[in-house]
């Protein structure tokens, strides 16, 4: 009875030992792996923006994804219902260092900047990166914890003509993408004068209708009152229907730096909206800010695709001299996302099926595959399949019409076997007709589906 128990004993023991070794084969929440579909347009994507950088003269930039702690407190106003108090990745080190995985890029680039000693260039300084960001907030559509953004950013130039560039560069890469109906906005904050003014105003006006705000808000009212304006709560949305305006408070100089941003837009033919409210989620914006949307996701403000503006004293507050810069970024994510909703719409069907049958014949199927495709076919094959059968049932599953088939005989004499899904005629050709053959094809197709939409 006793080896029995000692016996039970010990089995228990090795299952809780397997237990507390057990570990988990999920992504942890907010967190995502890049695959499938996804990461072929993520590859696209990120090598069209090193063609862009190249093209417009902007050199390329790396900072760490982990930065000191203070880096992030130098620039976020902590009014503690903001980014570093509530959603930023904060931890210290075994060196007990104070650290903060990035809620974004530009600090870290500003950091870059002075350590690096790019003062000496030749300015403006051009920089623009790809990269991680990490913020503790709620996971949902095009929003993670670990989300990634491209920025362009100029430091040293104070000209409206920057902003001008940037949103520039940004619709270009719209264009490249194909992506349509892009909705630009932008705002003035003004200079920090104009803001100081702006913030009285603002104060009192909170003071009157501070219970109908929301609990964050009432303590934005007090200590960051611009923030009140990013707020998504409706009834907050409700009460800024009659706040005072910055753009009513802007002085001489920064109305006419906002017009000049306006007049080069005009110039480079690019559509915009003035949203007086528009404001952005951090505190060391000045004079023009911007935001890239969608056509319809602006009027729920939901999943901007990016957006930018001015910070002309971040250098400053970093410990350099004064140095006027600007800059934007994109939500790579939510780029990305918009790509695959595209594609989606205007997924292309297969054109042809290429099924082959034996060794030799798959040699062959392979050198036919890249011709189709160099020929601009959409093939889909199943060459890991030995089976004729199951080939042709994958055909039949994806609907596609054409069938090219490639046996022993003809991979010998380099001639392949056509087949017509629908009517289950064949054709034998040889292969060097074949792309002429599928043109042929193609444009029957298309003249077939203009007739069809004439009759009806």
């Amino acid at each position: 009875m006793g080896r029995r128990k000692l016996r039970q004993r010990q089995a228990e023991e090795v299952v809780k030992k397997r237990q507390s070794e057990h570990f988990s084969l999920q992504t942890l929440r907010g967190m995502r792996d890049i695959c499938k579909n996804e990461a072929e347009e993520w590859v696209k994507f990120t090598q069209m923006i090193h063609e862009v950088g190249k093209m417009f003269d902007f050199n390329y930039l790396e900072t760490p994804i982990l930065e000191h702690s203070s880096l992030f407190q130098k620039v976020t106003n902590d009014d503690g219902v903001g980014v570093l108090n509530k959603e930023m990745y904060n931890f210290v080190t075994q060196g007990e260092d104070k650290v903060t995985l990035r809620p974004e890029i530009t600090p870290g680039i500003v950091r870059a900047y002075l350590e690096d000693g790019m003062q000496s260039l030749r300015h403006p300084v051009k920089l623009y990166t790809m990269g991680s960001i990490f913020r503790y907030e709620r996971p949902q559509e095009g929003r993670y914890r670990e989300s990634h953004q491209l920025d362009f950013e100029m430091i040293g130039v104070e000209y409206p003509i920057a902003e001008a560039q940037l949103i520039q560069i940004a619709f270009y890469i719209f264009r490249k993408l194909e992506l349509e109906n892009i909705v630009l906005e932008i705002n003035s904050l003004g200079c920090r004068d104009c803001q100081r003014e702006f913030y009285k105003q603002l104060k009192r006006y909170f003071a009157r209708v501070k219970p109908k705000l929301c609990e964050n808000c009432q303590i934005r009212a007090k200590k960051n009152p611009l923030r009140v304006f990013d707020c998504k709560e409706e009834s907050c949305q409700e009460e800024l229907k009659d706040a005072p305006l910055i753009m009513d408070n802007l002085c001489k100089a920064c109305n006419k730096h906002f017009k000049e941003v306006q007049e080069y837009l005009d110039a480079l033919q690019i559509p915009y909206r003035i949203n007086t409210r528009l404001v952005r989620g951090l505190d060391y914006y000045t004079h023009t800010v911007f935001e890239f949307w969608r056509e319809g996701d602006e009027v729920r403000r939901q999943n901007a695709l990016g957006g930018g503006g001015r910070y002309d004293h971040l250098v400053e507050e970093f410990g350099g001299k004064f140095t006027p810069a600007v800059g934007f970024a994109l939500g790579m994510d939510r780029v990305v996302a918009e790509l695959l909703k595209k594609k989606k719409k205007k997924s292309e069907k297969p054109f042809v099926f290429l099924a082959q049958l034996g060794d030799k014949s798959r040699h062959k199927a392979l050198q036919l595959f890249e011709k189709l495709w160099e020929a601009g076919y959409y093939v889909k094959e199943a060459f890991t399949k030995t089976s004729l059968r199951t080939q042709l049932r994958i055909a039949k599953q994806e609907k596609i019409r054409w069938v090219l088939l490639i046996g022993y005989k003809e991979a010998i004499e380099d001639t392949v076997i056509i087949r017509d899904q629908v009517s289950g005629v064949q054709h034998i050709i040889e292969q060097d007709k074949l792309v002429k053959f599928l043109e042929d094809k193609k444009k029957e197709e298309e003249a077939e589906k203009i007739s069809n939409l004439s009759n009806s």
